[in-house]
């Protein structure tokens, strides 16, 4: 009962406090899969939560800061059709999160905030559709919100020679904003309320040598809003813009393998996000908004925007002790490869089946890097660990091409090709762990001159750049 009544209460305490102790992975600077044990891994590897019974962890936040764009922040602007600056400093910033489980006989309860990841998290709708609703831009419309976080329970067993785990989440956002202007005698209204869902599910199975776990997400969209425009207070007749953007499909999967031999772990993640959007708008015959300035036409307006990610990371790592299991190396080779095919096709007025514009982009990315960390346990309370993580290899490719224009299909169709060519990027982290009782606090700071070991390149001076990153992050972990 006792233990029970400590879940109660920790379940408050971690929704509003709101990662497993992830700064033990942040400061080895190494993908979470290389380490051989942590409890980050039930994120991965959800059959691996009976291994932490009786456990309160958090993170606090994490903010990355650039000194130029970021590569992803680069492809998704281009994929909305717009010019990134390459002056803006970007901060990036991982929310707070935490779990906290219970263990009772062979089973394992919990809860947990974890960081939402999947296709929601990039929004170029922002920049890509019409947008004629006066607005601030977080209340068009078009814009897609992306929750912070994953609430949700955990569930493991364990049984004679093997571990099975699972998660069941759901994240939300939604905002309304409303507006009334009057400017003489004319009244102007908007209504506008966006909100997106995910519904995720995580199951796992771990052996000694083997682990495995499947992540699944269901996104969803569902944006209203309407500008309502009334000559004068007696005005009957209102004249109106209404747009809707909603979710037509889309989900999200992520598997993660590892087999562990004695010292050496071999592991991958294969990555599938898909998603397909409809945004549709609707003016009446008279409205001031009308898209050929006359008022005898009703008209309508439909943009579908598609796009498909799949990613592929695998490599292979040691875990070699030294001095008595003292000192421990950890030595990777991570190679990723990333394809990412956007599609959006613009329709007539009043929304007929036939496109009248087709754009597609499509993105392959390639790179291959090495890790290599290292931790000492100085004493029984004070633990260190540094990182240094160089890329080998690394190249972009976009090609951009436009399909249909008027209504036509266009034979042959003109490609426009940016490829970029790999440079050499390094990034280093440290940290250290507290141990005291139960207890271990774990601080880390990382650094790097290119934080996703990829090359960025600014669109507007037409040559490569390299940005710079610190974060900085503090974990507390306790067993009770």
């Amino acid at each position: 009962m006792k233990k029970l009544l400590l879940l109660f209460i920790a379940f408050f305490i971690c929704f509003s406090l709101v990662f497993a102790t992830d700064s033990r992975i942040s400061s080895l600077g190494v993908p979470a899969w290389m380490v051989y044990d942590d409890d980050s891994l039930i994120k991965l590897y959800p059959g691996l939560i009976a291994d932490y019974k009786n456990t309160f962890a958090f993170n606090s936040n994490s903010s990355i800061i650039l000194d130029s764009i970021g590569t992803f922040d680069l492809i998704f602007t281009l994929m909305s059709g717009g010019l990134p600056d390459a002056s803006i400093i970007n901060k990036i910033t991982i929310p707070e999160s935490g779990y906290i489980t219970l263990g009772i006989d062979t089973m394992t309860l919990g809860i947990y905030s974890f960081p939402y990841r999947g296709s929601l998290l990039y929004n170029p709708m922002q920049q890509n559709l019409n947008g004629l609703i006066y607005s601030d831009i977080q209340n068009n419309p078009h814009n897609i919100l992306y929750p912070n976080r994953v609430y949700g329970v955990l569930f493991g067993i364990e049984l004679d020679t093997l571990s099975i785990g699972t998660s069941l989440g759901i994240a939300d956002k939604s905002t309304s904003f409303k507006y009334k202007e009057e400017n003489s005698g004319s009244y102007t209204f908007d209504d506008i309320a966006n909100g997106s869902m995910v519904f995720n599910l995580g199951i796992g199975a771990s052996m000694n040598i083997f682990d495995l776990g499947v992540n699944l997400s269901l996104p969803m969209v569902d944006n209203k809003g309407a500008t309502s425009y009334f000559n004068d207070t007696t005005d009957t007749t209102t004249r109106y813009l209404n747009e809707t953007l909603k979710t037509d499909s889309g989900f999200d999967v992520e598997v993660n393998a590892r087999v562990i031999l004695s010292s050496i772990i071999i592991g991958g993640e294969f990555t599938i996000y898909t998603i397909k959007l409809t945004d549709i708008e609707q003016e009446d015959n008279s409205s001031p908004y009308d898209g050929d300035f006359t008022d005898s036409v009703d008209e309508n307006y439909k943009e579908v925007f598609s796009r498909n990610l799949m990613q592929i990371k695998g490599g292979i790592a040691g875990n070699l002790s030294f001095a008595s299991d003292k000192l421990s190396l950890i030595p990777g080779l991570l190679v990723k490869y990333i394809t990412i095919d956007q599609i959006n096709d613009v329709y007539d007025v009043n929304a007929s089946s036939t496109a009248e514009e087709s754009r597609e982009i499509k993105t392959t990315i390639m790179s291959v890097g090495l890790n290599l960390a290292a931790e000492s346990k100085i004493t029984d309370v004070l633990v260190a660990r540094v990182g240094v993580s160089k890329n080998l290899f690394s190249n972009m490719k976009l090609e951009m091409a436009q399909k249909i224009s008027s209504g036509t299909p266009i034979d042959p169709v003109p490609k426009t090709i940016i490829e970029l060519a790999g440079i050499n990027s390094i990034n280093l982290s440290g940290g250290i762990s507290v141990n005291i009782g139960q207890a271990t606090v774990e601080a880390t700071v990382t650094g790097g001159i290119n934080v996703e070991n990829l090359p960025v390149f600014d669109i507007v001076n037409l040559n490569l750049k390299i940005p710079g990153s610190l974060a900085s992050q503090i974990s507390a972990k306790y067993s009770f």
